[in-house]
């Protein structure tokens, strides 16, 4: 779906990105690693304010990061790379910021991530994470519908499961939103801060 993503899913896009910025607050200095970036939609939407923000991309599908080169051209503080959240290639504490926007619901071993989220940022950073929620139930249903026809899909998690597999990665719960896209999708953001001595 690489060729017609951001088509498809604007609305859907806009919205979500935009309430990701609003709970980063990016000063245009963090270093920032994008999990599962797809098109790299989040990094268009940043560089418009921070244009030497630092960010890598990374993404398991090899054609989202070429549609995402193929958007942003040659971009010095950018780096795009193909890598399973399961297994970051950063060494430890190398990220002031690690995110992860509509995709943790097919990401396998879902603690085995978090934990890689928190080994990468530093102490002090942040790790957030926007989802679909499983608190409303259009997603339970929807949920159950995607185990169905899209193999693809693995979990969609309650607002309270991600903040504790945030918690069993050493990670703090901080702050949160519930929202609802286009009036149909049913969505969380959830930040998780590392310990400043950790």
């Amino acid at each position: 779906m690489a060729s017609v993503y951001d088509r498809r899913f604007r609305g859907y896009i806009a919205r979500t990105i935009s309430t990701a910025l609003e709970m980063l607050q990016l000063t245009g200095t963090e270093r920032i690693l994008d999990v599962a970036c797809g098109t790299g939609e989040l990094e268009r939407r940043i560089l418009e304010v921070h244009p030497q923000q630092p960010i890598w991309g990374i993404d398991l599908t090899e054609e989202m990061l070429v549609a995402a080169r193929e958007k942003l051209g040659e971009v010095p503080n950018i780096q795009w790379e193909r890598a399973d959240s399961r297994y970051l290639p950063f060494p430890d504490a190398h990220f002031d910021i690690v995110v992860t926007l509509s995709a943790f619901h097919y990401m396998r071993e879902p603690q085995r991530v978090v934990n890689e989220f928190a080994r990468v940022v530093r102490p002090g950073g942040r790790v957030v994470v926007l989802d679909w929620c499983r608190d409303f139930l259009f997603a339970q249903l929807y949920h159950l519908m995607r185990k169905v026809f899209f193999p693809q899909h693995y979990r969609v998690y309650h607002l309270a499961e991600m903040q504790q597999l945030m918690r069993d990665a050493g990670l703090t719960p901080a702050d949160y939103r519930q929202f609802t896209v286009l009036g149909m999708w049913k969505m969380m953001c959830v930040e998780g801060k590392k310990a400043a001595g950790c």
